[in-house]
């Protein structure tokens, strides 16, 4: 039944509300609209929403993309090296030593590149701004680094070539 006073519904068919202790008549619909209360009222705050999926992609994506810059040119410098390898031994060992320096420079620049788009993707799916300067860097330094790794093993086999000659 529903009480007269508060308009709740309670099953019991007693004399007395349970809730606001009225006395209580046999009523099938509430007499009055029910209005939930709250200990605490409800402000509304514009919270500014966080952009720190942005931030973080603009860091993976900046650092893949200057190490797979920084793999690229040294790897392109070892090519060079086999160039004047004819000048002496010195060169062509200098062109592997670069070549295989570039490895941990490639490796860091997928792996950074790699780490800018999953963070552009989580921006996305968690309904915030996509980064996309963020996502275009972690592109540049994942082919940076996948272009500078075929460099390398050129420069590497070339240098070897060299050398044993």
């Amino acid at each position: 039944m529903y009480c007269n006073k508060c308009g709740r519904y309670h099953e019991t068919e007693g004399i007395l509300c349970p809730e606001c202790q009225q006395a209580q008549q046999n009523v099938s619909k509430p007499a009055v609209a029910v209005i939930e209360k709250t200990a605490t009222p409800v402000v509304a705050t514009a919270e500014k929403p966080s952009n720190r999926q942005g931030i973080k992609a603009i860091i993976f994506g900046g650092v893949g993309f200057m190490l797979g810059l920084i793999a690229y040119i040294v790897s392109i410098v070892a090519m060079v090296e086999i160039e004047y390898s004819d000048l002496g031994y010195d060169f062509a060992v200098l062109a592997i030593f670069l070549a295989l320096a570039t490895i941990p420079f490639m490796v860091m620049g997928i792996v950074f590149g790699v780490q800018a788009i999953k963070v552009f993707k989580a921006a996305g799916a968690s309904g915030q701004k996509r980064p996309i300067p963020g996502f275009i860097m972690g592109i540049g330094g994942i082919v940076f680094a996948g272009t500078s790794a075929i460099v390398a093993v050129c420069a590497l086999f070339f240098a070897m070539l060299v050398s044993a000659i």
